[in-house]
């Protein structure tokens, strides 16, 4: 999310770990739409 926010968007929820362990946060872009920025959701098999 940091290079996101260098380029100009803004920070609308700090990045936090969902209970299945996926990283989750998100900003607003330039044009104002809602951006969600996460990492996989790893999977047991």
């Amino acid at each position: 999310m940091g290079k996101a926010i260098k380029e100009g968007a803004v920070l609308l929820e700090e990045a936090i770990v969902k209970p299945w362990g996926q990283k989750v946060g998100y900003v607003k872009d330039i044009n104002g739409f809602l951006v969600e920025i996460c990492t996989p959701i790893v999977t047991e098999n």
